[in-house]
């Protein structure tokens, strides 16, 4: 409360570390640098044909064709030509959405879930075919003892 010699009221400020949460209908501005083409996008204009790149490793052939350098794709067999650092390059053989870091760091998560679930299953699958195994010989070989008790009866009859 101001007091009578003429003070300000006092505000009680929030103070936060969270950042506040975004609008409805934002659209995160952020240019972002995929790791399969190497070429800068934004996320919102990204989608399944965006990034057309290379999955395989390129080898070097220097100073072919007069004077030309060559790039060869192990994935496609296509080449960059030209004298470095500028190439023609090779349109890339594979096409699928721009991937950041954070990306690739998902989809590898992603996989590794998929295997070990993968593993699970085939371990659980493992444990109920043993268990049938046994179930098998366990049956065989009772049905083994029956059989000669019943040759033993008639062996004695």
């Amino acid at each position: 409360t101001p007091s009578s010699q003429g003070e300000a009221p006092r505000i009680k400020r929030k103070t936060s570390l969270s950042t506040p949460p975004l609008p409805a209908g934002f659209i995160e501005r952020v240019e972002r640098m995929c790791v399969q083409c190497q070429k800068m996008y934004w996320e919102h204009e990204n989608g399944p044909k965006a990034c057309e790149y290379h999955p395989g490793n390129k080898s070097s052939h220097m100073r072919i064709r007069n004077e030309y350098d060559e790039e060869e794709w192990s994935c496609c067999g296509r080449k960059n030509i030209g004298t470095h650092p500028q190439y023609e390059i090779a349109p890339g053989c594979m096409i699928s959405r721009h991937m950041c870091g954070k990306d690739v760091k998902e989809k590898q998560a992603e996989e590794e879930a998929k295997r070990i679930e993968q593993e699970r299953l085939a371990a659980e699958k493992r444990a109920q075919q043993d268990a049938i195994d046994a179930e098998t010989a366990r049956l065989a070989a009772r049905f083994k003892e029956q059989e000669e008790a019943e040759l033993a009866e008639k062996a004695a009859a």
